[in-house]
């Protein structure tokens, strides 16, 4: 399974706890001493990354902090560098490039059930979107094996990439 899933059955709470700490970090939540508001959809040091329904970039600047902590977590927890490289690669080639329709909905889906959404339910929206996205890309990614597929979004499928082959799944 993927690093996400395989951090979240391994311990729940301590996986929950880290993306609790990375959803209330500067970087999402803005930074109290920051006197620039960014603009909607706009990630900055000193703001959030704001995810509305007509922010797309919003929501792959979530992608972005959530992929730069999985690599992180493989990293500080002794996996071997070939390994953090591989999986950066395939988060990046696989999970962002579609219309991101459904995890983008999630997010939509909770602003109408709310109304306003702070910037920590917004993220933990966001994050659970990603979720799907990458459930999504997997399968994917296994149906372009079983079809024997060979082009995705315009792009060599994943297991069709050289160094990649059949640890695609």
């Amino acid at each position: 399974g993927s690093p996400l899933v395989r951090a979240l059955a391994a311990n729940p709470y301590r996986s929950r706890r880290r993306l609790s700490r990375l959803a209330g970090s500067p970087l999402v939540r803005g930074d109290a001493m920051a006197t620039k508001r960014p603009a909607e959809g706009e990630a900055t040091e000193g703001g959030p990354a704001k995810v509305t329904k007509t922010s797309k970039e919003g929501f792959i600047a979530v992608f972005q902090k959530l992929r730069a902590f999985l690599v992180e977590r493989e990293v500080t927890d002794g996996h071997p560098k070939h390994a953090t490289e591989y999986l950066d690669k395939m988060l990046e080639y696989n999970v962002p490039k579609g219309k991101l329709n459904r995890g983008l909905t999630v997010v939509d889906g909770l602003k109408a059930i709310k109304g306003e959404l702070s910037d920590d339910e917004t993220f933990k929206a966001a994050t659970l979107g990603w979720c799907i996205e990458f459930l999504q890309a997997f399968f994917l990614v296994a149906d372009d094996i079983m079809d024997n597929s060979v082009t995705r979004r315009g792009q060599p499928c994943w297991y069709k990439v050289p160094e990649v082959g059949p640890r695609a799944c």
